[in-house]
């Protein structure tokens, strides 16, 4: 009897070992690669010079994001994110929720947009990461910020955000596939999810 429940103790632990293991691989699986539905954190970091803060690499530019796949609170993981790119950030504000389809893979992702004011540090490049090899990073005018992002779909999102700072933006959007690009369709026109109430 004690031999068969020493078997199933065993067992039991190496179950606990391989799902641990699972667990460990899947979170590091880069975001193209997953099959899944997952939440990405895009944020939109300004400074006092009205700039926003991008990172480059393989001749396409964006926002800095996280993927959350990992064990954090949201701000937790924008804290982590932040200092990654060598920097601390002040007043974090949800922005935008939004929903995107592929007509290439059966997941979807959805996307919260997040709008931060830089407090202190100096920006450096991302190390060690498995959605994007980036080689560039610096502040860039705001115009000129938004044409850079190479997906139409988050080009839209942030000009939307940034027009209009005190509404809460949800929609949904269909990503197709290419050679060398990945066309963005909006399917759901932006609605206010929550507005300000502006002192009169």
């Amino acid at each position: 009897m004690r031999q068969i429940a020493f078997k199933i103790v065993v067992f039991c632990s190496l179950l606990s070992i391989i799902s641990c293991s699972q667990q460990t691989k899947k979170e590091e699986i880069p975001h193209y690669l997953r099959k899944d539905n997952f939440t990405v954190l895009r944020v939109i970091i300004k400074n006092d010079d009205n700039q926003i803060l991008m990172v480059g690499g393989n001749d396409s530019w964006g926002m800095p994001y996280v993927n959350l796949s990992k064990r954090q609170f949201l701000k937790e993981a924008i804290d982590s994110m932040a200092l990654e790119h060598g920097i601390r950030l002040a007043d974090i504000e949800l922005r935008g929720q939004f929903a995107f389809k592929y007509d290439y893979k059966p997941n979807m992702t959805f996307r919260n947009y997040y709008v931060a004011q830089f407090k202190s540090g100096k920006i450096k490049v991302p190390k060690n990461n498995l959605e994007d090899e980036f080689e560039k990073i610096e502040w860039v005018d705001i115009p000129e910020a938004i044409e850079r992002n190479n997906n139409t779909g988050i080009q839209e999102i942030t000009r939307q955000i940034l027009n209009n700072p005190d509404v809460v933006w949800g929609g949904s959007f269909m990503v197709s596939h290419t050679v060398d690009d990945h066309p963005t369709k909006i399917v759901e026109p932006f609605y206010p999810l929550y507005k300000k109430e502006i002192n009169q």
